[in-house]
């Protein structure tokens, strides 16, 4: 017997019903495990307690490297090209947590970075927090600078400018480059007429114009690295004070360069060639390198090959002395040195 249009209709009810009722459960277990997630995770391990996007690492893109402004947490003064990413300040742990501590006392803050030993920093960012203003897009051939007490013409790439419509002769030019426009710090001295303290080691510098004050804090030298062979310990040091001590087991004898040196590379989970050729893939068990790698630029007395800075798949060789150069740690404090540690940092290794 053929089933009325009623019957139908409430058996399409009936299924519409189970559909959107299963839809939503799925929706709910997706939100309750997003939820619980974030509810869990560690508060060092992303950029959630500096008030930023939970997330590692952040990309670098030609446009927010134009609109870059000071913020309660600072600001990274796009020094990188767009496709490198950039670790922010204090990702990573407690490491990264100490470091956000002690960047209070240093607020506001921009970050600046070197380029053949002369630290740069966003101009546009200067401009900002001095209560200026940059009238430049890229591509423009002239610069204006606007702030309460003068206006600044200048061209990039040229060290001539005026200021107040009268010649100006700058110590270095001002360069264009990523989208911005990026100025050495010392020259913000005769340029936007601003007094400049800076720290005897060079980590970051006090820029002071009327009653408003910038600290612009030198990327590639916030940390500072101290390995002590017969101690076997790395202390990190952040703007000149120690913050953070690691065991670790070092080279045998002198195996581990002593001297002044710098972080040059970093890896996640590399891969090895063993003194006798066997190659292991990162992550092996086999592998020594551990979870992460910071490469120094120092090399071994013996082979000459690069010393580093590792996690290990021996832990309890951390404390000793018995390696064949390279710096062994626990693997969760090499993942804490890799997400905090930048490229260039100095490096000094002594008995």
């Amino acid at each position: 017997m053929q089933q009325s249009w009623p019957a139908r209709y409430q058996l399409w009810l009936r299924v519409s019903f189970v559909i959107i009722f299963g839809g939503v459960c799925f929706l709910g277990v997706q939100f309750a495990d997003l939820y619980a997630l974030q509810s869990f995770a560690p508060e060092g391990d992303g950029l959630k307690a500096a008030g930023l996007a939970p997330v590692a690492y952040l990309p670098v893109s030609k446009q927010s490297l134009t609109g870059a402004r000071s913020g309660a947490t600072g600001v990274f003064a796009g020094l990188a090209p767009p496709d490198i990413r950039i670790s922010e300040v204090g990702d990573g742990g407690d490491l990264g947590r100490r470091a956000r501590r002690m960047l209070e006392s240093y607020r506001p803050y921009l970050l600046a970075q070197t380029k053949d030993d002369i630290a740069y920093v966003s101009l546009a960012a200067v401009l900002d927090a001095l209560g200026g203003e940059l009238k430049w897009t890229e591509g423009d051939a002239h610069a204006n600078l606007i702030l309460p007490d003068a206006l600044i013409t200048l061209t990039p790439g040229q060290t001539s400018a005026e200021r107040n419509y009268q010649p100006l002769q700058l110590p270095a030019p001002v360069i264009a480059e990523y989208g911005q426009l990026r100025v050495p710090v010392k020259v913000l001295e005769a340029l936007c007429d601003v007094q400049i303290q800076a720290s005897r080691d060079g980590t970051w510098f006090k820029l002071m114009h009327g009653d408003r004050k910038l600290y612009v804090i030198v990327r590639d030298h916030m940390y500072s690295l101290e390995i002590c062979r017969s101690g076997r310990y790395l202390q990190v040091y952040f703007l000149g004070q120690p913050i953070k001590q690691y065991p670790l087991c070092v080279g045998a004898g002198n195996n581990t360069p002593v001297g002044n040196f710098y972080i040059q590379s970093k890896a996640v989970w590399p891969p090895w060639t063993a003194y006798w050729g066997e190659y292991m893939p990162g992550g092996s068990a086999k592998n020594p390198l551990g979870a992460r790698w910071l490469g120094t630029s120092a090399r071994g007395d013996e082979r000459g090959w690069p010393i580093g800075i590792h996690g290990t798949n021996e832990p309890s060789s951390i404390g000793q002395r018995i390696s064949g150069g390279c710096c062994r740690t626990y693997n969760y404090n090499a993942i804490e040195l890799y997400n905090n540690i930048p490229i260039g940092t100095p490096l000094t290794i002594h008995e």
